[in-house]
């Protein structure tokens, strides 16, 4: 499920994905969005915060983890993918790059 936030904010719910499941497909949107080309070859990116939530936990606490999230991948150097400093596990984090595009 895909829904628009505010500004250029934008929610996926994953239900039923786990953590490196969820940022392989976060890794695809992130790549898939770098290869789309709008008006003269201007590039795209896209940052991602990436949380799991937690059963029971309220929405606006799961959105503001992935809000600061969003923001640390930012800081990191935008278009990248980052799981919430509380959820981190680098060593499955999956990264995806564009080798060639033609």
């Amino acid at each position: 499920m895909l829904a628009r936030i505010g500004g250029e904010e934008f929610v996926i719910l994953l239900p039923g994905l786990d953590e490196q499941s969820s940022l392989l497909v976060c890794e695809h949107l992130r790549l898939a969005v770098s290869r789309l080309v709008i008006g003269s070859s201007r590039t795209l990116t896209m940052s991602v915060g990436l949380t799991l939530v937690d059963r029971g936990e309220d929405l606006a606490d799961t959105l503001r983890r992935a809000d600061r999230a969003l923001y640390d991948a930012k800081r990191g150097g935008r278009d990248r993918c980052r799981v919430a400093a509380e959820q981190v596990h680098p060593e499955r984090y999956p990264h995806l790059e564009l080798v060639a595009n033609g």
